[in-house]
């Protein structure tokens, strides 16, 4: 396929602007179909387009180095400092983990929600 041609695939001059929670986030990732990184002309990172396997006939989607990097570090920052592990009833095990300050994590993960840029239209594939 020919993904370095995503303006002859998807119409990019229709832009909108979509708030994302992290979930949806790590589902683009994890059903990933389109993925194509974007440089800058003096080589640096920029972002990345990408689409999901169910998204990918509709439009692509480009993320921002600035949200990747926030994300990473979001994830990457996220420890458990105590687990509290039992059995239960059912012999499985029953594990809690928690941070520093959960509800601060909480508050956090529902308030990543990065600016998307979702290029519509139908895709030329």
């Amino acid at each position: 396929m020919n993904w370095h041609k995503v303006d002859q695939k998807y119409d990019l001059s229709k832009e909108t602007y979509e708030n994302r929670d992290l979930r949806w986030i790590c589902n683009q990732i994890i059903h990933i179909f389109v993925f194509i990184p974007v440089f800058r002309v003096s080589g640096a990172f920029d972002g990345t387009f990408v689409s999901s396997d169910k998204n990918k006939n509709k439009c692509v989607y480009y993320f921002s180095r600035k949200v990747i990097l926030e994300l990473f570090d979001l994830v990457g920052n996220y420890y458990s400092s105590a687990s509290h592990r039992v059995i239960g009833r059912d012999g499985q095990w029953i594990i809690e983990n928690y941070t520093p300050s959960d509800q601060e994590m909480e508050l956090m993960l529902k308030g990543l929600t990065g600016e998307f840029v979702a290029q519509s239209g139908k895709a030329n594939l």
